[in-house]
């Protein structure tokens, strides 16, 4: 089960339910999940070391579009170290801890990293080395992330306007170079939610539009997500810069405009009506 949960795509899915019910909280758990996995990939193909040998899953007599879920969800994609399912499960709880400050979530960002790490190793998904690292680098993530943005940003002045489209746009144009898969993707959501930062505020609404509105904006999302990371028009293949303002513009409709049109959120240039 936590090697389910631990999954990134998960905690995707889970910081953009929060954004939508709780826009400044799920802007920053967002943020940092993203941030997280991008680099996750970035290390694990920058290092190259295999996984183990032998998996504890079977997939054998599995509709083809099954087996790719359960590879996504569970086996996981690419080099071993560091752990994804670990790192991604340690930023997301610490992000959450740091934010709320309570004894539980903190208990919740030390207890589900080490059973999904553990899980991992059960599974023979990978080494106590990669899990171990996997943990360090997730909780290295929100840690500096809350340092920058509570500590170091005053600091800034005027070179804080630039700094963050500046981060951005160097992350987007290297995510195109590099053939590592689906950091054009992360890339693309980055871009989105710095939007959705900088043109939105709450609207007033019940809590049963905000849930409403976030399950309708995910499965746009996510159905995009999982159509191009999964490759399942295998008859089409776009190219990564494609792929990546497929992904942009379903983010802008999944969490600016469908929030906007259900009053959830409103725009902070929105030009008044005569």
């Amino acid at each position: 089960m936590f090697s389910i949960i631990g999954d990134e795509l998960v905690y995707v899915a889970i910081s953009s339910m929060i954004l939508l019910i709780r826009r400044e909280l799920g802007i920053r758990l967002l943020s940092l999940v993203l941030i997280s996995s991008f680099l996750n990939i970035l290390l694990k193909y920058w290092l190259s070391i295999p996984r183990p040998n032998t998996y504890l899953v079977n997939l054998d007599g599995l509709p083809d579009i099954i087996k790719n879920v359960i590879n996504m969800l569970v086996i996981g994609k690419g080099p071993s170290l560091p752990s994804g399912h670990a790192q991604i499960s340690s930023t997301f709880w610490l992000s959450l801890a740091l934010s709320s400050r309570g004894v539980l979530t903190y208990m919740c960002a030390l207890v589900i990293p080490i059973l999904t790490s553990y899980s991992r190793i059960a599974l023979r998904m990978h080494s106590e080395v990669d899990v171990v690292v996997g943990m360090l680098v997730g909780y290295t993530v929100p840690l500096v992330g809350h340092i920058m943005f509570t500590k170091t940003v005053k600091y800034l002045g005027r070179v804080n306007m630039y700094l963050k489209p500046t981060l951005l746009l160097i992350t987007f144009i290297l995510s195109q170079l590099l053939t590592y898969p689906d950091i054009h993707l992360i890339a693309g959501l980055l871009i989105v939610v710095w939007i959705v930062d900088k043109s939105t505020f709450t609207a007033e609404s019940s809590t049963m539009r905000k849930v409403f509105t976030s399950t309708l904006s995910l499965v746009v999302i996510s159905s995009t997500y999982l159509v191009t990371s999964l490759n399942i028009i295998s008859n089409y293949q776009p190219s990564r810069f494609l792929e990546s303002l497929i992904i942009i513009t379903s983010a802008i409709i999944a969490f600016i405009l469908i929030p906007v049109k259900l009053n959830v959120f409103k725009l902070k240039y929105r030009p008044e009506r005569h």
